[in-house]
């Protein structure tokens, strides 16, 4: 996803193509994806480019924190719990059929592979 950004000279850059910024002679070098030369950026450019990446990151971090929160999942995943809870209700005790394991089995596997919830139970 594209992330144009204006420097503080007037540049403009798209952080997604980032990939190195290096100094040099108190100026800096950037390295952008796709490009085949450097782009020469003062301090100040190079300062504001470091912190618009150090937001993206954090965003980012957040993002993926507030995805994979455990009370979140287990919440968004409360449907699929109760189903299961009726059903074990509904066997009382009684053994599994070959076709309820076999379903169960799929079940589990589609979850895996879908990476909702590592295990059932």
């Amino acid at each position: 996803m594209s992330k144009t950004i204006k420097l503080p000279s007037g540049k403009l850059i798209d952080l997604s193509r980032f990939v190195a910024m290096l100094p040099a002679d108190n100026k800096y070098k950037l390295s952008l994806d796709g490009v085949n030369t450097t782009i020469e950026v003062d301090t100040e450019d190079a300062e504001y480019i470091a912190r618009q990446l150090q937001l993206v990151s954090d965003n980012n971090n957040s993002h993926v924190k507030e995805q994979w929160d455990k009370a979140n999942q287990l919440r968004k995943n409360q449907p699929l719990m109760q189903l299961i809870k009726q059903w074990r209700e509904q066997k009382n005790g009684q053994p599994a059929t070959e076709e309820e394991i076999q379903e169960y089995q799929e079940i589990q596997e589609s979850l895996k592979k879908n990476r909702f919830i590592e295990r059932v139970f």
